[in-house]
């Protein structure tokens, strides 16, 4: 468990420190207040008041007003809005028009049929700066015949950024009777409308999304005698009943929005709790059981092949180049396979050795005494290309000369581990197919959040929760990373599998301490072959390894296969293990570089 934790730990933290980075520059409008006087000739002085945070050097800003007449939606032919007496404040400080100068504290209007377009230039540099946009909608008010109606759209669909904070108050041109008068709101689902007199209608909401509209429409008693407005067909009980449309429809989304969050927040608690119970029963270990009271093993436990050793030994249950080093090292110690040193001159004169495998019993081959992972790694390595020598230089180039043989090659290396322990009894067969089903899962959760941030990111922006879909959606993609570095948990060794584990942990521990000891010399060279083929599959340094005691016959130790000659006095530190780092570890982790490079 602490492992898990400790995984956990590393996968998520990178991610809440990067979303905790500092961005490129980039602003935000935090408050949009609006203020509208519908006046008794039928027009409406309306007064904006939008506050920036601005991170980063800034200079201009832009806004659309839309001048389309919204009771034409309702089917009323009427002429567009009119703005006139436009300005632009930046505090006291009020701005003049000087179209297309760029001058700071200037702005330039463009006036369209159905548009009203400002921009407007300023200095800004990391602070915060308060815009104030005053304008008249000279035919504001449209007279029905029983009620007069005034609807407009403060904020558009085209505002590229959201906003924290909307407020509008609209005042009424006189006192009018609490029952004749209505207000509607249209756009967030958060927004709220309130009638604290009768003389005004307030309007408020929180954290508009980017292209988010809002939208107020107050209905009073009608303006006689008013010379600006407009005259409509409707009347008050066909735009309550539309208002009433409207709120079924926006409570129809809102139910729908509240599912989806709900599901959004139950799936994946649900799936988690779901797998956590399926490891609880199928993927928890057992504790590991004790070997013995000193924990160690003298002699390998068995003669487990070094990639089974090794994946059984992992956390994740998959072979590295250490095991391909032990599998090479276990053929040279049949005699299959010839480790052969070729002496050199470095380019200052020192003495160099470079290195070679060589195949010296193709009988032994040819007579299918191999196992099947030995047989695929000497073809692999020599027969598919009709060699019977290969140089560690080519081998280390391999991942780069023939990325997709060794790319093949490494992968089927590492599967196939788990299936031969699963074959072996090592491995519970029903938590390997748990941590298919698992990953398959995870997969299509994936797949499912790619769809959504890619097909629906533009649509879900939005909306309310845009930002709440998207962001779970990237939580799915983090949840897939940590599946696929957690799955191997599932993975659960039967008892057979577990004393197996334990048996070579407490050979690993002994092996490790053995290295550094002279207490106790190896006085077999059988078993000091050994020591090197799972000693080296189990991470002890062949260099570590070479400097093991010994107490046998030279002469033993000149005809082991894991004896290099040509490398002067036949002392231990000239074997397999005096090679260090260039030698044969260095080549096959070269080798298995390859893996996840298609």
């Amino acid at each position: 468990m602490k492992k898990i934790l400790s995984l956990i730990f590393f996968v998520f933290t990178p991610y809440f420190l990067f979303t905790n980075t500092v961005c490129a520059k980039d602003y935000s409008i935090t408050n949009a207040d609006f203020t509208v006087q519908i006046n008794s000739d039928g027009s409406a002085d309306v007064t904006e008041i939008r506050t920036y945070y601005f991170d980063g050097s800034f200079s201009w800003a832009d806004e659309w007003l839309n001048l389309d007449n919204k009771s034409q939606v309702t089917g009323n032919m009427l002429g567009n809005y009119r703005i006139a007496n436009f300005e632009l404040w930046e505090g006291d400080i009020q701005y003049s028009t000087h179209s297309g100068s760029g001058i700071p504290r200037s702005y330039e209007v463009n006036a369209l049929a159905n548009k009203f377009y400002v921009k407007w230039y300023y200095e800004a540099l990391n602070e915060k700066k308060t815009f104030i946009l005053k304008y008249t909608i000279q035919n504001a008010i449209i007279n029905h015949s029983d009620i007069a109606e005034f609807y407009w759209k403060l904020i558009g669909d085209e505002w590229t950024k959201g906003t924290g904070n909307v407020t509008a108050i609209v005042y009424l041109p006189s006192k009018l009777p609490s029952d004749r008068l209505w207000g509607f709101g249209h756009g967030p689902l958060n927004g709220k409308v309130s009638i604290p007199n009768n003389i005004q209608v307030d309007f408020s909401a929180s954290n508009l999304p980017p292209k988010k509209f809002f939208e107020v429409r107050v209905l009073f008693e009608k303006l006689e005698g008013a010379i600006n407005t407009q005259t409509g067909s409707s009347s008050l009980n066909k735009i309550l009943a539309e208002e009433k449309a409207f709120g079924n429809k926006t409570r129809i989304e809102g139910i729908f929005k509240l599912v989806l969050l709900l599901l959004l927040v139950a799936i994946p608690l649900w799936r988690l709790i779901y797998w956590f119970f399926v490891w609880k029963r199928v993927g928890d270990d057992k504790p590991t059981p004790q070997v013995n009271l000193s924990g160690k093993l003298h002699e390998p436990p068995s003669d487990l092949e070094p990639a089974l050793v090794e994946a059984l030994s992992s956390w994740n249950m998959m072979s590295t180049s250490k095991s391909i080093v032990g599998t090479v090292l276990n053929l040279v110690r049949k005699k299959v396979l010839e480790i052969k040193a070729e002496k050199g001159k470095s380019l200052f004169g020192t003495t160099k050795y470079s290195y070679s495998l060589k195949i010296i019993n193709m009988k032994y081959i040819v007579d299918e005494k191999l196992s099947e992972r030995e047989k695929n790694l000497v073809n692999f390595l020599f027969l598919r290309k009709g060699k019977d020598e290969i140089k560690f230089s080519e081998i280390k180039n391999m991942g780069m000369t023939d990325r997709t043989s060794a790319n093949k090659f490494w992968r089927d290396w590492q599967k196939k581990a788990v299936d031969e322990l699963v074959d072996l009894g090592l491995l519970d067969p029903e938590s390997k197919k748990a941590k298919d089903r698992f990953i398959v899962e995870m997969g299509i959760l994936l797949i499912v959040s790619y769809l959504i941030i890619h097909f629906g990111g533009a649509f879900l922006s939005k909306t309310d929760i845009g930002n709440f879909v998207i962001a779970f959606a990237i939580g799915f993609v983090i949840l897939f990373v940590a599946a696929l570095i957690l799955s191997p948990f599932m993975y659960k060794k039967s008892d057979k599998g577990l004393q197996e584990y334990a048996n070579w942990k407490a050979f690993k521990s002994y092996i490790k301490d053995y290295s550094v000891t002279k207490n106790y010399p190896i006085d077999s060279v059988i078993l000091w072959e050994k020591y090197l083929v799972y000693g080296a599959t189990l991470g002890v340094s062949l260099k570590a390894l070479s400097q093991m005691p010994i107490n046998f016959p030279a002469g033993e130790y000149n005809h082991s296969g894991l004896y290099i000659g040509g490398m002067g006095n036949a002392s231990m530190g000239y074997g397999v293990g005096g090679m260090g780092n260039a030698g044969i570890s260095e080549s096959f982790t070269g080798l298995s570089s390859v893996k996840g490079n298609d």
